[in-house]
């Protein structure tokens, strides 16, 4: 059976931390400050800055866990990443932090319904400001989500997987078959 529900209603969403400096690397750092240049395509691109966490107050509020989606609130690209680290993690306010109650709806259901269509089109439609793109917090708690048992949500899950890792092994093919091309052709000029 369907079900039909706000974001808000199924999931805690926070800014990230507001930071009152400019975040720089700190010599022993233990804490990993995620910002949205680390994440690229939904994967992580540059390992995040480490700080020493003494200097964030009421860490334990700001901790990432497994799970937890990360959207940019500014910028041209709303996608999500999903945290799955196993350092001390923290997203910087550049971020919501999205975290699904699990006994309603999967973290990977959550972020593949958050690409569909459906939802992209909310997004894009909520966004506010003409100079810097801006998804406020109120916008994003209303996109009403549309999620199944979880027994089909995994089914989805597993789906979608399988359709990635298709789409990773096509793509290499194509660059093989590029390379296999290019090859047999300076063959050709190499022989004339």
């Amino acid at each position: 059976m369907k079900h039909s529900e706000k974001l808000s209603s199924v999931a805690n969403i926070r800014t990230g931390y507001t930071f009152r400096s400019k975040i720089e690397p700190q010599n022993g750092g233990n804490l990993y400050v995620f910002q949205p240049r680390d994440i690229e395509n939904e994967m992580v691109k540059v390992e995040p800055v480490a700080i020493n966490d003494v200097s964030i107050n009421l860490i334990e509020s700001h901790l990432l866990r497994n799970g937890d989606l990360l959207m940019p609130n500014k910028g041209i690209r709303f996608s999500t990443f999903l945290y799955r680290g196993s350092h001390n993690s923290i997203a910087s306010s550049s971020f919501f932090v999205i975290s699904p109650n699990e006994r309603v709806i999967i973290s990977e259901y959550l972020q593949w319904f958050l690409k569909q269509p459906v939802a992209m089109n909310y997004l894009e439609s909520s966004i506010t400001g003409s100079t810097i793109p801006t998804m406020t917090k109120r916008s994003l708690e209303n996109i009403i989500i549309d999620f199944p048992s979880l027994s089909i949500q995994k089914e989805i899950i597993k789906k979608n997987q399988l359709a990635i890792r298709e789409k990773a092994l096509s793509e290499s093919l194509i660059i093989k078959r590029q390379e296999y091309i290019n090859s047999f052709c300076w063959e050709l000029i190499e022989s004339e």
